[in-house]
Order: structure tokens, then C-alpha cells, then sequence
């Protein structure tokens, strides 16, 4: 089975895809909020690493009521 969707995609997609800069993504994977893979020099985002940012909020600030 083909997959629909990338395995992995570059920061500068990541970027264009969720709107934040590669800047902040780039913030996020070496603070550990984003999981990435290293293939030889390169560096990437697993697709399901990248929704699982967005579906976490994990750029937001929480705060406890």
C-alpha cells in the first residue's frame, strides 16, 4: 500500500504546511518539542511527528483554572 501522505517531510515544508517558520520549527526539534529523524545529513520531520504538534498545541502556553 502506497501512503497518501509524505513519511517525512523538510522544514521548509513543515513550514509552509503549518504556517510557523522554519526559524521555530527548528526552535521546537532541538527544545524537544518536535521529533525528527537524521538521514546521513539531513535532517526531517516524520508527518505524524508534525500532527501530533498541532494536535497537541504544544506551542501554547497551558495554564491551570
Amino acid at each position: 500500500m502506497i501512503p497518501t501522505l509524505p513519511l517525512s517531510v523538510s522544514f521548509k515544508e513543515a513550514a509552509q504546511i503549518t504556517s510557523v517558520s522554519k526559524t521555530t520549527l527548528r526552535r521546537f526539534a532541538k527544545d524537544g518539542r518536535l521529533r525528527t529523524v537524521r538521514f546521513g545529513r539531513r535532517r526531517v520531520i516524520p508527518f505524524d511527528a508534525l500532527k501530533e504538534l498541532i494536535r497537541d498545541g504544544s506551542t501554547e502556553t497551558r495554564i491551570a483554572v
